[in-house]
């Protein structure tokens, strides 16, 4: 068995890039999610809990194109004589391929392209092969950022791969070992996630496994109570495979089946002591994955086989090559449950990834549950519940090894990290992870010199900070560093300013917004106050203030502020505002795609049709999941223009839809039409 560092060529985009902004958390950090009577009040503990969207100390990733060519991406491969495994050191290590050579397959769905689309919490994400979602609800932080890989060896001499970061959100350290001995049939993870701080914190994971979506892929797991997520209603139900109330008529462990976007999760029984979920294909193979008890739940999501879900497939991928569907295992009964992970504390499992070439023709039984008793003996002949057992005992022991060899880094804030604890005189950062002073660069200076030398040094107003941090320690020196003859300028304040406003501390926010402006008028601490005045619904601040962070910001910052800034406008149907904002901007700025679709979303409203015509012809590249903006735009537009009709017209909606259905390139729902 080897572990090589390499490259791989790919038709893809470049990697994408951070928006300027801070993003703030929700003021209610726990999500609302509705449930129907199904759910028992056990299902419903901690639902919802530290969900709502969350991003600081990271930054948006919405820089990106779809203007492909061939790319050079870094890549990891391990090899035995039956697997080989390739990683993407720069998409947070996602596995890209797990290739079966016995088989001659490609166990799981391995995307021709790679091209980022706004489905993340950070907005970019890729569709293929595994992810690894460490820290927040929304795929991961980390999902499309490059991460630490290190190459280390097990008692045999036998390497093994180690990926590994530190979530600073949560301020949580993490990382997955990888082994795949000669002759072993599966690639076996262990996954080790570590909170050595003091307090308690919101914890998430989930691995999600891209698999081949085809009419007869059949999906199967060791429970068959599952919580569901009703389209219609947008509620979770609870119901028995393989027929639920969603879909009654229709055999659930066929994805292929539904007609929408739509998942379930598999409420795995506490008893189950090495968890699995599985795919089976009519061509006589199946794909599977099995773990340890900690990673208890698994899920399915499919996009769906309406016009919507397959043009996210397309959208993806290559027309007609970006079929798949996910399989998940999690550590909460969906992704909407929270789980907390206590202080000084830490959570470590197995789980096994492989294919087994056999005759499906019995695990297509009408009746789910013999099919799934048969597949799951199969299985265990495979890797039993003792194998998973022995895994977690045998892997564990290398956890606290710690990585030399680094094949590619990930971010500086682990080395910073590691600076921070030692200056401060605290307990060094768990045993096992390794970042070295080299990955530091000009993200982390600042913070350094805050650590060093008492104050963060003062740069150029209109430079606007290239990282901002959160966490306690950091706010601690920041307000010390106030009382440093060098610390009280317009930096340290704003960086304060951004500190309370995420933290929900609203009056200080305003109070150092308003000094690092007095020291030196700056453009974000402009911003801040606005997004202050918005919360405090005083339109007369907001517009000042708006106004006069959009006279400093420059470049992209100031595509990224004015695009928050109209969006405002059209949340309050400012239509004519738009309009006369828009075209009062450059050339430069009035082709960027999201400014482009509120001034459209604006002139349908004040009857400027020849202006939202061309929107139907142009390719969207920021399109979120769930959005259906354009869609909406369309309709809408059909319907003004039967109205402006001679004879007039008394066409509902409804009839719009049947006269003009929306073209497949910008159909992006996530369900097809009730009407």
């Amino acid at each position: 068995m080897s572990v090589k560092y390499t490259v791989l060529s790919l038709k893809g985009t470049k990697l994408p890039k951070e928006n300027p902004l801070p993003f703030y958390k929700d003021r209610n950090r726990n999500r609302k999610v509705n449930i129907q009577e199904s759910l028992r009040k056990e299902d419903n503990s901690l639902l919802g809990y530290e969900t709502a969207p969350r991003f600081l100390p990271y930054k948006i990733q919405d820089r990106y194109d779809r203007d492909r060519s061939v790319v050079t991406y870094k890549a990891i491969i391990m090899e035995n004589n039956v697997l080989k495994a390739t990683f993407l050191p720069e998409y947070g290590g996602r596995l890209y391929s797990l290739y079966h050579k016995k088989l001659e397959k490609d166990l799981l769905f391995t995307n021709p392209v790679i091209q980022p689309a706004n489905l993340a919490v950070l907005n970019a994400w890729i569709s293929g092969g595994v992810e690894w979602n460490v820290g927040q609800y929304g795929h991961s932080f980390t999902t499309s950022l490059p991460v630490f890989c290190g190459v280390l060896k097990d008692k045999n001499g036998e390497e093994f791969l180690r990926i590994y970061e530190y979530e600073r959100c949560h301020n949580l350290f993490w990382h997955l070992d990888f082994h795949l001995p000669e002759d072993s049939t599966t690639l076996n993870m262990y996954a080790r996630i570590v909170n050595d701080q003091d307090t308690v914190t919101s914890i998430y994971y989930w691995s999600n496994v891209a698999v081949k979506e085809t009419r007869k892929a059949r999906i199967f797991s060791g429970a068959e109570e599952v919580i569901y997520m009703d389209m219609k209603t947008r509620e979770f139900g609870k119901g028995k495979m393989p027929y639920l109330p969603i879909m009654p008529e229709k055999d659930a462990s066929y994805p292929a089946d539904f007609s929408n976007s739509n998942e379930y999760f598999f409420q795995t029984p506490i008893e189950e002591k090495a968890p699995w979920e599985a795919v089976v294909y009519p061509d006589d193979w199946m794909f599977f994955e099995r773990s340890s008890n900690l990673l208890r739940y698994r899920k399915m999501f499919c996009w769906g086989s309406h016009k919507g879900g397959q043009r996210w497939k397309d959208y993806l991928s290559e027309e007609g090559q970006g079929d798949y569907i996910e399989i998940q295992g999690g550590l909460a009964p969906t992704q909407l449950h929270g789980m907390i992970l206590d202080a000084n504390s830490t959570l470590e499992f197995v789980q096994c990834f492989g294919g087994i070439g056999l005759d499906t023709a019995g695990f297509y039984d009408k009746d789910w549950h013999k099919a799934k008793e048969k597949l799951y003996q199969r299985i265990n002949e495979t890797i039993t519940e003792g194998y998973i057992k022995e895994q977690l005992k045998e892997l564990s022991q290398y956890r606290d090894e710690t990585p030399v060899n680094i094949v590619s880094f990930g971010s500086g804030f682990g080395a910073l990290e590691v600076c921070r604890r030692k200056k401060q005189g605290e307990k060094a950062i768990p045993a096992g992870f390794c970042f070295p002073p080299c990955s530091l660069t000009g993200a982390q200076a600042p913070w350094l010199h805050l650590l060093d030398y008492g104050y963060m040094p003062e740069t150029k107003a209109e430079i606007l900070p290239e990282a901002y941090m959160i966490q306690e320690p950091w706010t601690k020196l920041l307000r010390s560093s106030l009382k440093h003859p060098n610390g009280r300028n317009w930096l340290t304040c704003l960086q304060l300013s951004v500190i309370e406003m995420e933290q929900g501390n609203y009056q200080e926010s305003d109070t150092m917004a308003k000094d690092s402006i007095t020291m030196s008028p700056n453009p974000l601490a402009y911003y801040n106050l606005a997004l202050l005045a918005k919360q405090q619904k005083d339109r007369e601040a907001f517009e000042t203030y708006s106004k006069k962070a959009l006279d400093l910001f420059t470049g992209d910052a100031l595509v990224a502020a004015s695009t928050q800034y109209f969006r405002y406008l059209l949340s309050m149907n400012e239509y004519e505002q738009i309009w006369i904002r828009y075209q009062k901007l450059p050339d430069w700025m009035k082709e960027d795609e999201r400014l482009y679709l509120v001034a459209v979303a604006a002139a349908v409203k004040i009857d400027k049709l020849d202006f939202v015509k061309g929107a139907f012809e142009k390719k969207y590249v920021y399109v979120k999941e769930g959005e259906t903006l354009i869609s909406d735009l369309w309709f809408e537009y059909h319907l003004r223009l039967e109205e402006k009709k001679p004879e007039g017209s008394n066409s509902t909606m409804k009839e719009i839809k049947r006269l003009y259905p929306i073209p497949l390139r910008i159909d992006f729902r996530m369900e097809q039409d009730k009407d």
